[in-house]
C-alpha cells in the first residue's frame, strides 16, 4: 500500500518550514548585513525604525531626503529577494519529493 500526497501540501508545508527558518536567518544575520553594507555606501548607520522600517540614523522615518529615498527600495527589493529565495527552495524541495 503506497500513500500519495498531493503536491500542492508537500509546496504548502516545505514553503512553511523551509521559508521560516530562512526568514529567522534573514532576520538575524543577513538583513543586519546588508544594513551594515548599505550604511557603508551611503555614509551613515541605517537602523530599524518603530516599525521595522530602514532608517537613516538621527533622521526622522518620514524624512525626504536622498538617503531615505535610497533606502526605502533597497529594503523592499531586500525583502522580497529573501521571500523568493524561501520559494525557490520550497519549489526544489516540492519537485524532488513529487518525482
Amino acid at each position: 500500500m503506497t500513500i500519495t500526497i498531493p503536491p500542492l501540501v508537500i509546496m504548502a508545508a516545505s514553503f512553511l518550514t523551509v521559508g521560516g527558518l530562512w526568514m529567522l536567518l534573514y532576520w538575524r544575520f543577513v538583513e543586519p548585513a546588508v544594513r551594515r553594507g548599505i550604511g557603508t555606501l551611503i555614509g551613515a548607520a541605517v537602523l530599524r525604525g518603530d516599525q521595522g522600517i530602514w532608517v537613516v540614523q538621527d533622521e526622522a522615518e518620514d524624512s525626504l531626503n536622498w538617503r531615505t529615498m535610497l533606502i526605502r527600495p533597497l529594503q523592499m527589493v531586500c525583502l522580497f529577494g529573501s521571500m523568493m529565495v524561501a520559494l525557490v527552495f520550497a519549489l526544489a524541495i516540492t519537485v524532488k519529493l513529487s518525482s
